[in-house]
């Protein structure tokens, strides 16, 4: 399990999203992998920089960068000695 921030978080979290569907391990069919996009921003520049980095699977109609709606479920990266923060919030899409 990865602690913290790494430059390496945004591509492991989408690896991670994509295994879940039409893998041999994955829980959902390939064709549900439509029905949502993988937001992970990669930070620019130091990791000291304001801004909060996580994954989120978020409705397809949204935008690929800025704020977004609908129902999303995202998890933020932690350094402490526990799992990552999960979040998940509905609301109206752009």
């Amino acid at each position: 399990m990865q602690k913290g921030y790494s430059a390496t978080w945004p591509a492991r979290m989408k690896e991670a999203f994509d295994a879940l569907y039409g893998s041999s391990g994955g829980r959902y069919p390939g064709n549900a992998k439509d029905l949502v996009d993988v937001r992970a921003p990669e930070r620019q520049g130091s990791t000291d920089d304001v801004g909060v980095p996580f994954a989120a699977l978020i409705h397809p109609r949204n935008p690929k960068s800025g704020p977004y709606g609908g129902m999303s479920i995202a998890i933020f990266p932690v350094t402490m000695n526990r799992l990552a923060c999960f979040h998940s919030s509905l609301g109206r899409t752009a």
